[in-house]
């Protein structure tokens, strides 16, 4: 007998501990040490985490995605005032999927992402359009109707 229902948790987790071991760098015409700094763009978190149950041909699927905070510059500046450079928070973001699939050969897909509408960023840029952030999407539905032959 098979079952008609199945519940699946899920976790893919990760720690970098990613720091300079030696260095220098001249910031302002002082030359300063890299030495133990974290590496730019490198958080030491990164958690994927879901739930998914199945039940017959229906699909849903609950994920969260947590980043730890890091740093935009080999300097680990906190805070400048153009926003070129800082810290990038940490954020979590939900999301959630669902699909059905009928007559054998059809599924029809949706999901919302970003579900809570968090407002975050992950990178920032010294460039066009910036200097500043660059936000993160907010959040986006989508749906697709699939056919498989």
């Amino acid at each position: 007998h098979v079952s008609t229902f199945d519940m699946r948790i899920f976790n893919s987790m990760t720690y970098n501990h990613a720091r300079y071991v030696t260095g220098e760098m001249n910031y302002s015409g002082v030359n300063k040490t890299l030495t133990g700094n974290h590496l730019e763009g490198v958080p030491d978190w990164i958690n994927r985490t879901g739930l998914e149950l199945r039940f017959k041909k229906v699909t849903s699927t609950l994920q969260s995605s947590y980043v730890s905070k890091n740093f935009s510059d080999a300097n680990n500046t906190v805070f400048d005032a153009t926003g070129a450079t800082g810290v990038v928070p940490s954020y979590q973001v939900w999301d959630w999927a669902f699909s059905y699939q009928f007559l054998q050969s059809y599924k029809i897909s949706c999901g919302v992402n970003n579900l809570t509408n968090l407002l975050y960023f992950t990178r920032r840029i010294n460039m066009y359009p910036g200097p500043g952030i660059l936000p993160a999407d907010g959040r986006t539905f989508y749906f697709s109707l699939g056919l498989k032959i």
